[in-house]
């Protein structure tokens, strides 16, 4: 295969572990592939916003000056973010809307769209045509990798988007394969369901990104939560108090109260804290992804958003559904066979890696 020209648009800089990491994971996969790889630095407006993109309101009001606080409480977190945004990712130079893109009209062999949330309708990044490669010359290959997609019922303009976007992609994937039957009712026959980037970098790889030194003296639980949900506070103390096990708490601004608050920990840190951890307990699919590939105790609780899919989904093809939790199940100590879930997930990441590979070949043409 020939060395690519090859630019990614993601959600890549939002201070969140999953969004870095997982552009982090592909950019540097497609590089030890040997591509000349780039990150388009997109920053749209509604980055600043709420988690819904809802601006406007008193509500809004009172939100966007709470974010500001936690920001400033923050500072060190944030600054870790900042640093592996500028270390770690090869990124173009910034665009703040799809009209800067169309005007200086970037030049690349391929431009590939994902992973992580960027076609779920619930925000507006999965409404924004950018992320759709809309700006994108005619002629040039467009490839879908991992994206996230949510078709809300009854959302016509949303079902018209997609009717509209994905037929013009040379090569369609997906991350879930409850997604499949719809992508399929509009003509992509040809989708496939890949692996979340993180999967396609081997854990001696994750490993060089990793501090040296431990992060934490004695064993612990680890817990990151995106919802202040009571059940994830329940369930860590439960199963902290039977491996007595203390409890280091990464979650941003919520479950103030349960265990060893962390809020100076960034990407590489997140990954030295999920190493190091004799069980993770979380609401996060990328926590989930980092546990079973150190073969970690998890179990994962259900987000209060409909976007449990893509956790129940990939959880479902390991066979480890019991892994999914609304509340404490005394299940959740027993061991799983970590060899047979191996098993599983190399599966289906040499088949994401072939989808990649057949997506980046030019020699039949």
């Amino acid at each position: 295969m020939k060395s690519l020209d090859i630019k990614i648009v993601t959600c890549h800089d939002v201070n969140n572990y999953g969004a870095s990491l997982q552009a982090y994971a592909l950019q540097t996969y497609l590089e030890l592939q040997g591509h000349h790889v780039q990150i388009v630095d997109y920053k749209p407006h509604y980055y600043s916003i709420d988690r819904n993109g809802l601006k406007g309101g008193l509500r809004w009001a009172v939100k966007k000056i709470y974010s500001l606080i936690i920001n400033r409480s923050h500072k060190e977190r944030n600054r870790k973010f900042r640093q592996f945004t500028d270390s770690r990712l090869h990124l173009t130079p910034r665009y703040n809307c799809i009209q800067e893109l169309m005007t200086n009209q970037m030049d690349a062999d391929v431009f590939i769209a994902g992973s992580d949330q960027i076609w779920n309708s619930l925000y507006l990044i999965g409404r924004d045509p950018v992320f759709y490669l809309d700006f994108v010359k005619r002629g040039v290959r467009k490839v879908a990798y991992a994206p996230s997609l949510t078709v809300p019922e009854n959302d016509r303009r949303v079902e018209y988007l997609y009717h509209k976007e994905l037929p013009a992609f040379d090569f369609i994937s997906v991350r879930e394969k409850s997604s499949l039957p719809f992508i399929q009712q509009i003509g992509r026959s040809d989708a496939e369901v890949v692996c979340d980037p993180v999967l396609l970098l081997s854990v001696q790889e994750w490993d060089r990104l990793i501090p040296r030194h431990e992060l934490v003296d004695g064993e612990y639980l680890l817990v990151y939560d995106f919802d202040n949900n009571q059940q994830i506070a329940t369930i860590a103390r439960i199963i902290a108090e039977k491996r007595k096990l203390k409890i280091i708490n990464i979650s941003i601004d919520t479950l103030r109260d349960l265990g060893h608050k962390r809020k100076d920990v960034g990407p590489e840190e997140f990954l030295s804290l999920i190493r190091g951890a004799a069980f993770v307990v979380s609401s996060s699919y990328h926590a989930t992804l980092f546990s079973l590939m150190y073969h970690k105790p998890f179990c994962v609780v259900k987000r209060q958003l409909n976007i449990n899919q893509r956790m129940e989904d990939f959880l479902d093809n390991c066979g480890l559904n019991e892994r999914i939790v609304s509340e404490f199940s005394p299940s959740l100590l027993d061991d799983y066979d970590a060899q047979q879930v191996n098993e599983k997930m190399e599966a289906i990441i040499l088949s994401s890696k072939g989808y990649l590979s057949r997506a980046l070949s030019f020699d039949q043409q």
